[in-house]
Parts: C-alpha cells; structure tokens; sequence
C-alpha cells in the first residue's frame, strides 16, 4: 500500500507514452464545376452577388471572381500521423467562385476549395479507459 501512489502515476507516466495515432491525409486544392441556369446572365449575378472581387474583360468575354468572405484558404500538403499529427501543407490562394459570361451569358461557373483525401487513427490511454478514434477525411473542408 506504500508504493500505491508511485505506481499509479508510474503506470500513469508509461500510458501516456502510448497515446498516439497513425495515418495520413493528403489536402490539395480542387476546381468544381456549378450547376447554372442556361438563360443565367452576368449582370443579374453582380445584382444578386455584389461587385465581384476580381472583374477581367477580354472583348466580349467577362470573367467574374468572388473570394470566399471569411478568407478561408486553399491547401496544398499532407498532414502525416505518426505518433502526433504533423501538418505539412501550406495555403495556396483564397477558396473562390469563378463565374465566366460570353455576351453577358454565363457560360461557366465553377467553385476553387481544399479537397482531401486519407484518414488518421488515434487512441488516448489511461489507467482506467481507454479512447479510441478515427477520422476519415474524404471531401471537402
């Protein structure tokens, strides 16, 4: 009864060691075509949209950029799992929608976010549970 207590949180101490997880997830950025309307014109999605945040003009070709509000970036990189979670990616531009009209008729809409793919396991251990837990990381974030 004397050492119950040195024990304890020595086998509190070795158990600790082996929280962890494994695994990995790739993150990179993805262009995804919208569905529109045909009949859809440019100048109703800028009423409807406000001034986009990028406007070119190429003769009668107009291509609208509108970067996500909340500044909400893209990744390229891979979060590897090994022990601890290692992030190993880096922001490549602003998630956006493109939309691009020809003769004030959009012709193409299309949406630029992080997609990824992977998933990581990990477990928490304690003298008297033990926490296991998966993510998947399929789609979108």
């Amino acid at each position: 009864m004397k050492y119950l207590l040195l024990r304890m949180t020595l086998l509190f101490l070795f158990l600790s060691f082996l929280t962890g997880c494994v695994g990995g997830v790739i993150m990179y950025p993805k262009t995804e075509k919208r569905g529109f309307s045909p009949d859809t014109k440019c100048s109703e999605i800028i009423t409807h949209w406000g001034e986009p945040t990028i406007k070119s003009v190429n003769g009668n070709e107009l291509t609208l950029i509108y970067k996500d509000k909340d500044e909400t970036y893209n990744y390229l990189g891979t979060l590897l799992c090994v022990g601890i979670a290692i992030p190993l990616f880096i922001p490549v531009g602003l998630q956006s929608t493109i939309v691009e009209c020809k003769d004030d008729v959009v012709i193409s809409e299309s949406d630029k976010k992080t997609d990824s793919i992977g998933g990581c396991c990990g477990f928490f251990c304690h003298p008297f549970f033990f926490i296991p837990a998966c993510n998947d990381f399929k789609g979108g974030h």
